[in-house]
């Protein structure tokens, strides 16, 4: 074998390594991917059923959502601000989102 061949019997043996590896690691990156999946469907079940289940959770009309905080400005003043986000879904219009947001400092 002349050394022309032999370089193209190592380049073809390399790039099949190679394509052999990439499929390896494609596999094992959705066995990954199927795994974190099913986990969080099961964590999401689980706090689907925590919370009453899915009859209680989709008839819920309204939520709100309160935050507080301190902030300082930059002349160094500390201020107190709180946040609340009202959330309606469903409307006399239909169901949907009407979002209310309340900012007081």
């Amino acid at each position: 074998m002349n050394s022309h061949s032999r370089v193209i019997v190592v380049s073809v043996i390399t790039i099949s390594l190679y394509s052999a590896a990439l499929s390896a690691s494609a596999q094992s990156r959705r066995t990954q991917q199927s795994v974190s999946e099913q986990r969080a469907q099961q964590i999401w079940e689980q706090a689907v059923s925590a919370k009453g289940g899915r009859d209680r959770l989709n008839a819920v009309e309204n939520l709100v959502i309160s935050t507080s905080g301190e902030y300082a400005r930059a002349a160094g003043k500390k201020t107190q601000s709180e946040l609340k986000h009202f959330l309606s879904f469903r409307t006399r219009f239909g169901d949907g989102w009407i979002i209310v947001r309340m900012y007081s400092a």
